[in-house]
């Protein structure tokens, strides 16, 4: 088994765990970017959307919102509801960029546990198609499914200032 780090997200708002040789980045607007200094591995990015409710949201009614976002129709899509409370909607998108064949396997994992909102962390996998069937590629992926869902929404993330 690989050797995990927290990663604290904006400050804390987020934590979750990855393998403690993976590089991470951060841009001013966008989110993160994590990824192994090994040729052929993948790209995991992340971005944070904070949704405005009426009161505490429930399992049952993120599950219902997360069937409304088109991805949920993708072929092979999968919601779960997570022992921790998130909700994790799961999909594999297939694209071709610049003439390489890529596959981005999706996590949409949501989060009622503040009072008047909704978070959704949204992380994406990308990798070239002829290096998913890499071991350690299939154990990165694994890993970040297993990791990946049992996100903890801590507080919710300041916004960024503009400068």
């Amino acid at each position: 088994m690989r050797e995990l780090k927290e990663i604290n997200y904006r400050q804390g708002a987020l934590r979750f765990s990855l393998p403690c040789d993976w590089t991470e980045e951060y841009g001013k607007e966008s989110g993160g970017t994590f990824f192994e200094q090994a040729p052929d591995s993948g790209t995991l990015r992340l971005s944070v959307v904070v949704l405005n409710t009426k009161g505490k949201t429930d399992a049952d009614a993120l599950e219902r919102f997360l069937k409304t976002r088109p991805e949920a129709r993708t072929k092979g899509a999968q919601i779960s509801k997570e022992l921790n409370g998130n909700v994790v909607l799961q999909f594999i998108q297939r694209v071709n960029e610049n003439g390489d064949d890529m596959s981005i396997i999706w996590w949409f994992v949501a989060s009622g546990a503040f009072e008047d909102h909704i978070q959704i962390a949204m992380f994406s996998f990308s990798l070239l198609n002829i290096n998913l069937q890499k071991e350690q590629n299939k154990e990165d992926i694994l890993l970040l499914d297993q990791e990946l869902r049992k996100t903890q929404f801590v507080m919710l993330p300041t916004p960024v200032k503009q400068n």
